[in-house]
């Protein structure tokens, strides 16, 4: 019976090594040999000859602000079950996971085949001039191995492997030529600015948008110094950013979203905004700047008030005029009074936030399929004014369900929102969103730029929002 087992086990890995070779697989890959001992020899050593662990730098010395590409991987010439036990860490750097490639590549060194596994790949921004250390990653081995003649009879061996320790030079900035208040901006970069119309009227909002496109350390881009004209008003703007981490250096953009409005009649010019940035390529300091901007305001047109006519002949013009202010502050007061009970109630008792006091009702069950569906039916709404109010009711609806409340009014979700532990950062992105399709709802804008920034951040806020969880009420 032994020997029938034996035979047939023989017979399969011979239909593999078929297999293999079909699959342009050589039969003298690694990975279909049990390995055997030498005389003399132990399995720590047979597996520290045949199983490494090799750091890569595209560089061994950089400027400070300068990416540089870090890749560790795991060398092996046999059949072993490995386990990355402990990661690389790095200090003094900025680190920028990337993605990498799961099916491993085939290599021969020295005339030997190996099995190359990536185990991790970042991009590392050095933050001050001396030696940047990369960590070192370790890597537990378990194979199967032979002490006799018979292959079929094996024992499992493990041993660890980790990668040699390695020391980046990292240069310090020249000071020849350095601007001063230099933001440490290195790479290859490009600035354009825009705005829709280049004719507005007096107090009518516009948006400058500023988009700076590069490689390099994309997101430690910083918001430009815009010089504003005299007759002009600007606001707190938005930023947004997206790369492309498939390449290095990555590659992509940051865009600001600035509002503005003219305060007079007459043509005026923004001039063009400037970013200074260090090319390690030239080793020079260099200004990218866009075209400069000129509008012209228009005096605003004032729609024709409505009639409304008395039929009492016993008012007076006087208190006709009298009348309509007040008919004004009654309908003011009947809509903020409400919402200033509601805060003032909120900022009081902060702690009771989400509990039985907020909620008059039961909200009906929101979940995040029913959230992503309604997502999802964005791509389909042409109608700029529509999208953003769809954008709102989303958000209104994901917050209603994280805060526990049925409240409608976005302030006061906002607010909620703020004081449950860990969220006052979505907290803060959700006003953002809510402020971003506010202002386009007014402004009636049509940049497309505008609803991707906008489906980009409601679709991380979903992310962040564990609507599994049972709200905070529950």
């Amino acid at each position: 019976m032994h020997s029938y087992i034996k035979n047939l086990c023989l017979f399969f890995i011979f239909l593999l090594a078929i297999f293999c070779s079909n699959a342009q697989v050589s039969l003298d890959d690694p990975l279909l040999k049990v390995p055997r001992l030498a005389p003399n020899e132990n399995p720590a050593e047979l597996i520290a000859k045949n199983i490494f662990v090799q750091v890569l730098s595209s560089s061994k010395s950089v400027y400070t602000g300068e990416p540089v590409l870090v890749t560790y991987k795991l060398f092996t010439a046999l059949n072993s079950q490995s386990r990355v036990t402990m990661q690389p860490s790095f200090s003094g750097c900025s680190v920028q996971e990337l993605p990498i490639d799961k099916e491993p590549d085939e290599v021969i060194l020295n005339g030997k085949k190996y099995h190359v596994f990536t185990i991790r790949k970042v991009q590392l921004i050095p933050l001050q001039p001396g030696e940047l250390i990369l960590g070192k990653a370790v890597v537990n081995n378990v194979v199967a191995i032979s002490n006799s003649d018979d292959l079929m009879e094996t024992e499992n061996y493990s041993a660890v492997t980790g990668s040699e320790s390695q020391t980046l030079t990292v240069k310090a900035l020249p000071e020849n030529g350095k601007p001063p208040n230099f933001q440490m901006l290195v790479g290859n970069y490009s600035i354009v600015a825009t705005t829709k119309k280049d004719s507005l009227q007096v107090g009518e909002s516009a948006t400058l948008s500023i988009k700076i496109l590069g490689s390099g350390n994309v997101a430690g881009i910083s918001s430009p110094i815009i010089t504003w004209p005299e007759n002009t008003e600007h606001f707190d703007g938005i930023d947004s950013q997206k790369a492309d981490q498939y390449v290095f250096p990555v590659r992509g953009f940051k865009q600001f979203e600035i509002p503005f409005i003219g305060k007079k009649v007459g043509t005026t010019i923004i001039p063009p905004v400037h970013i200074l940035y260090f090319d390690p390529a030239t080793a020079t300091y260099r200004n990218a700047q866009t075209d400069s901007i000129r509008i012209y305001f228009s005096k605003a047109i004032i729609p024709a008030a409505t009639t409304i006519t008395i039929s009492n002949s016993s008012l007076s013009n006087y208190k006709y005029t009298l009348l309509i202010p007040l008919i004004g502050l009654i309908v003011f007061l009947s809509i903020i009074i409400p919402v200033w009970r509601r805060k003032k109630r909120l900022q009081k008792n902060p702690v009771i936030l989400g509990s039985a006091l907020l909620t008059e009702k039961k909200l009906p069950s929101v979940t995040m399929g029913d959230l992503y569906i309604q997502l999802n039916n964005l791509a389909g709404i042409e109608n700029n004014r529509d999208y953003f109010l769809a954008v709102k009711s989303i958000l209104v609806l994901a917050l209603q369900a994280r805060t526990g409340m049925e409240e409608p009014l976005e302030s006061v979700l906002v607010m909620a929102l703020e004081n449950i532990p860990g969220e006052r950062d979505n907290a803060k992105k959700s006003k953002a969103v809510f402020e971003i399709c506010n202002l386009q709802l007014f402004a009636h804008n049509d940049l497309k730029e505008v609803r991707e920034e906008v489906y980009f951040e409601i679709s991380a806020l979903l992310k962040n929002f564990d609507l599994g969880k049972a709200p905070v009420n529950s």
